[in-house]
C-alpha cells in the first residue's frame, strides 16, 4: 500500500510541475494571445531583436531596420495601419521614372513571382515612381520569434528575387506604352517618405 500511494504521490507531483510549466508559445508570447500589437510594442519587439529600430514618421509610427549579409545592407520599414489588423515590413527597391515606358516583360516577371512568394508581394507606386516589396503579418498572437522567422524570411526573398528588381531592368524604352496592356502592380499599403531605397551597387556579383 506504501508503494502504491508512493507512485500515487510522485504521478500527482509530475502532472501538476506539467500543467503549472509555462508553454514556450507563453515565454515567447509579446502580447496576450489573441490580443493585437501597439505601436510601442512593436518598437519593443525590434529593439529587444537588436535591430536597433529607427521611426521615421512620427504619424504612422514607421520604424526603419537594416539588415546587413554578405556586405549587402538593406533597409526596411516595419509599421502598423490604423485598423491594427496587420503588422506591414516594406522595401523600397527601384526607380521607375516611367512606369508607362518601361519593358512589359519585366513588370510581367514580377506579377508571375507575386504569385510565388505570397504574401509578400511587389507594387508599383505611380505617386512616387518608386518599385516595393510588402509583406504583412497578421497582427495577432505576435512573438518576438515570429517577428524574428517573419523579417529573415522576408529579407531571403527581397536578396533572391534581385534580378527581378533590379533597376536595369526598369530602363525607358523610349515608346509609351498602352495602358490597356499595361500589367498592373496592385497597391495595397501606403507609400510614405522619407523612403531610402536598396543599393543595388551593392548586391552581390552572380
Amino acid at each position: 500500500m506504501r508503494g502504491r500511494s508512493l507512485v500515487t504521490f510522485l504521478m500527482t507531483a509530475l502532472a501538476l510541475m506539467v500543467f503549472a510549466a509555462p508553454s514556450q508559445a507563453q515565454l515567447s508570447a509579446a502580447v496576450p494571445r489573441g490580443q493585437t500589437l501597439t505601436y510601442q510594442a512593436l518598437n519593443k519587439i525590434l529593439t529587444d531583436l537588436a535591430y536597433e529600430p529607427e521611426e521615421t514618421d512620427a504619424e504612422i509610427h514607421i520604424y526603419r531596420i537594416y539588415i546587413n549579409r554578405d556586405n549587402w545592407k538593406l533597409p526596411y520599414r516595419m509599421y502598423i495601419l490604423k485598423d491594427a489588423s496587420y503588422i506591414w515590413m516594406d522595401c523600397t527597391l527601384s526607380t521607375v521614372e516611367n512606369p508607362e515606358m518601361v519593358p512589359p516583360a519585366a513588370l510581367v516577371k514580377l506579377l508571375k513571382e507575386n504569385e510565388k512568394i505570397g504574401p509578400a508581394h511587389f507594387a508599383l507606386h505611380s505617386t512616387d515612381k518608386y518599385l516595393h516589396i510588402y509583406e504583412p503579418i497578421e497582427n495577432r498572437d505576435i512573438s518576438n520569434a515570429l517577428i524574428r522567422k517573419r523579417i529573415d524570411g522576408f529579407d531571403a526573398t527581397v536578396r533572391r528575387t534581385y534580378d527581378l528588381w533590379n533597376p536595369d531592368n526598369f530602363k525607358s524604352t523610349g515608346a509609351k506604352l498602352s495602358t490597356n496592356n499595361l500589367p498592373t502592380l496592385v497597391l495595397t499599403a501606403p507609400s510614405r517618405f522619407p523612403l531610402e531605397r536598396a543599393n543595388p551597387l551593392a548586391a552581390p556579383k552572380r
